[in-house]
């Protein structure tokens, strides 16, 4: 096996904040950062194919399709 590296940047626009889960592959991560761009690194056994902001879908906002990225 290898080992795969991904960063994802996420941007928060707007005043509001409350911590956010982001999946990349089969891990799952909760950010706490009130800054407005951070960057997540993960380190995985397998290739990801996506990164999913809020996979559960539990935040209620207008534009969900920015949630999910392919790589």
């Amino acid at each position: 096996g290898g080992e795969w590296v991904a960063h994802v940047e996420v941007v928060r626009e707007g005043d509001a904040f409350m911590p956010v889960e982001l999946r990349v592959g089969a891990e799952t991560r909760t950010l706490h950062s009130r800054e407005p761009t951070q960057v997540v690194y993960f380190r995985l056994s397998e290739r990801p194919t996506d990164a999913i902001l809020h996979p559960d879908q539990v935040l209620l906002h207008i534009d969900g399709d920015n949630d999910r990225a392919t790589f």
